[in-house]
This record gives structure tokens, C-alpha cells and sequence, in this order.
């Protein structure tokens, strides 16, 4: 599923679902984030690529045993930066409530919403039209054009 960003500039890429699509996702996010005109040193462009390594984990580690792949969009707008990553897993994540203080995960989608409120962002999950899969999908500000 491809969802429709409204008028704007687009970047897509497909990984694996496999461990080492995380950091090949950050590095490609960041290629296309460069190449929409965003400097890679910037706040915004820095959270943006900390929020796909965790959603690409999540995919990673959450469904890789039903989706083979995961699909990874930036996108820009005139003051906003849309990061999207969609796998073909029918759960959708419930709002993050904090993990035990021992754990050793589960604090993915703690980080990733904490980092999109102090962005002043909205994150929300949406379901495929056949509910198999979803797209998590970020919506940043990025200041004026």
C-alpha cells in the first residue's frame, strides 16, 4: 500500500524485514532526506532518522515473520517532513505505556512518540484497506519554506 501524501515531494525505498535493514534504513532515509533538500545536521532531520531506525525495528522485530518486507517513505511538504514505514502485519500498536524498569526492550514507541510531541508532531497508525497491514505514519514540522 502506497498512502497518498496530498502535494508534495516523495522518496520511497522497500527493505527486508531482517536485523540489518536498520541501519540501511537510516542511511537511506538520510540520502533521502539530502536529497529533498533537507541538511542531514539539523534537529529535525536527526529525529526523523532516529524515529524510522526505531519503526524499522519495530517492523524488524514485531513482523518480520509475516511481512517480508517493510516500506520506508519520507516526504515533504512546505513546512512539514512525513515519515511513513508500513509492513504487512494486521497488529497496530497501541499508545506506549512505559515498559518495567528491567526490561531490555519495549521503549520503541515510548521513544518515537516522546520524540514526535517534543517535535510538536502527530504520529498515528493506519490501517490497510484489507486490515493485514498498517502504515505508521509521523508528521513533523520543519519550519518555513
Amino acid at each position: 500500500m502506497t498512502p497518498t501524501y496530498g502535494t508534495c515531494h516523495v522518496r520511497q525505498f522497500i527493505l527486508p524485514t531482517q536485523p540489518a535493514s536498520v541501519p540501511k534504513a537510516r542511511h537511506r532515509a538520510c540520502a533521502a532526506l539530502t536529497d529533498l533538500g533537507l541538511d542531514p545536521n539539523t534537529e529535525v532531520t536527526q529525529t526523523a532518522l532516529l524515529i524510522i531506525s526505531e519503526l524499522v525495528t519495530n517492523s524488524v522485530v514485531h513482523a518480520g515473520h509475516r511481512s517480508p518486507q517493510v516500506s520506508i517513505t519520507v516526504a515533504t511538504e512546505p513546512c512539514t517532513l512525513i515519515l511513513a514505514v508500513h509492513d504487512r502485519h494486521p497488529q497496530r500498536p497501541a499508545l506506549p505505556t512505559p515498559p518495567d524498569a528491567t526490561s531490555t526492550g519495549g521503549r520503541g514507541l515510548l521513544i518515537i512518540a516522546d520524540l514526535t510531541r517534543q517535535a510538536g508532531g502527530s504520529a498515528r497508525t493506519v490501517p490497510d484497506p484489507d486490515e493485514v497491514g498498517k502504515t505508521v505514519l509521523v508528521r513533523l514540522p520543519r519550519g518555513q519554506p
